[in-house]
């Protein structure tokens, strides 16, 4: 098998995987989801990350739950995978960076953001996401992955310019309001699409008569 066959295979066991994934996904996740399938990616929705006892010891946590990512975003023809944590925050005070670094693990703000200011087991994840997507066969190679964050709203468009900043430094993505903003107009504007995101935009961008 060459390599567009087993490119071919790999992306319809993907699919195969994928059924109805809106129904089980939350508004902002779906918003997010369907900006990024229209920009190449597969989707795929809360999963799951297996970690060993062993693996949880290593990072402190001999207890946790399995890590689990909003979602995973699959470009075959880069084969990269973003791990997207999706952070809406409407009617909050939003999203603040100094929250997203917090240092002190005991903290609300450190556990809600801890794929980003606990190494160890963002590196810890991010690898053994790599290892169980080729183990499921749902990449052909060990893909790149990249942690990202979509945001829905900032405290203060400062938060947004320095998270900009930070995760460009680290090699992350980070998706802001103004992205979102952006995109959701674009696709809007293109065909008809019975999703509830794009119908959504339909209406804003319409005009009365």
């Amino acid at each position: 098998m060459n390599v567009e066959e087993q490119a071919h295979v790999s992306k319809l066991r993907f699919l195969q995987r994928i059924s109805d994934f809106e129904a089980t996904m939350d508004a902002f996740e779906v918003t997010v989801a369907k900006i990024l399938e229209a920009q190449g990616y597969w989707i795929r929705s809360s999963y799951k990350i297996n970690l060993t006892k062993e693996e949880k010891a290593r990072v402190d946590k001999p207890s946790m739950p399995r890590p689990e990512i909003d979602l995973i975003a699959y470009r075959p023809v880069q084969n990269e995978i973003l791990a997207v944590e999706c952070k809406s925050l409407f009617d909050s005070p939003g999203v603040v960076a100094k929250h997203v670094f917090d240092p002190n693990p005991k903290s609300k703000h450190a556990k809600r953001y801890k794929m980003f200011n606990r190494t160890p087991l963002r590196e810890l994840v991010l690898s053994r996401l790599a290892q169980q997507l080729c183990a499921e066969r749902l990449c052909v190679s060990p893909p790149r992955v990249r942690l990202a964050m979509a945001v829905g709203h900032f405290r203060k468009d400062t938060d947004r310019d320095t998270l900009q900043q930070e995760f460009e430094k680290r090699g992350w993505l980070l998706f802001t309001d103004k992205w979102l903003r952006d995109n959701l107009m674009n696709l809007a504007l293109n065909g008809y699409d019975n999703s509830i995101p794009i119908v959504t935009a339909k209406v804003l961008l319409r005009t009365p008569t």
